[in-house]
């Protein structure tokens, strides 16, 4: 049996061996290496899409439009401060599953009150101070 054992061993080609083993590693090497590039690519194309939507979003509300105006007004030289209220018409906040860190307003006026206007200066706000991410929508 040991003769056998050690018949097989000097049979072995350990120049092929090593061959295999370094092709081996350098495969993995190159699929690890590859796959890390495809992440990075991903990651970058999502932070350069993210950077774009942040400042569009920023000059967005940065600018007032006024119809029958050609030029619009800046938000930080006319904006004015609102007093706001809770309104009885809202149910009182509950807390327990799926309330942690979530809020929603509900902003009622008429026509010209300020409605868009303190909704940008809150987005405004937000993208200065947060990470996380505003959305802006028209409702017309």
């Amino acid at each position: 049996m040991l003769h056998s054992i050690i018949k097989w061993l000097s049979s072995l080609d350990l120049k092929e061996i090593a061959y295999a083993l370094a092709a081996t590693v350098v495969a993995t090497v190159a699929a690890i290496w590859l796959g890390a590039i495809r992440t990075a690519k991903r990651r970058f194309g999502l932070y350069r899409g993210l950077s774009f939507y942040k400042r569009s979003l920023r000059e967005d509300c940065l600018s007032l439009t006024v119809i029958g105006r050609r030029q619009g007004f800046s938000l930080s030289d006319t904006y004015i401060p609102l007093d706001l209220a809770a309104s009885d018409l809202a149910p009182a906040r509950q807390e327990g599953f799926g309330s942690v860190g979530r809020t929603s307003h509900v902003v009622v006026a008429g026509p010209g009150a300020g409605k868009s206007t303190i909704v940008k200066h809150r987005i405004l706000e937000h993208l200065s101070t947060n990470k996380t991410i505003p959305f802006f929508v028209r409702l017309r």
